[in-house]
């Protein structure tokens, strides 16, 4: 990165903005307050057991 920076500036740019572009959506504030209340207040109760039929078998 630094090379990319110190030699092609504007290079170094594109990559940056394309960067945030792709990785914006979900590096976000509301995400992660989201995140956070989830895990911290309520860990246990949102998560929730599969919900998985499974074939039974004869004998």
């Amino acid at each position: 990165m630094v090379p990319l920076y110190r030699d092609a500036q504007e290079k170094w740019a594109l990559l940056m903005k394309t960067t945030l572009a792709i990785n914006g959506s979900y590096f976000n504030t509301n995400r992660m307050v989201k995140q956070y209340v989830r895990n911290s207040y309520y860990p246990e109760q949102l998560i929730e057991p599969a919900k998985v039929d499974e074939p039974t078998y004869a004998d």
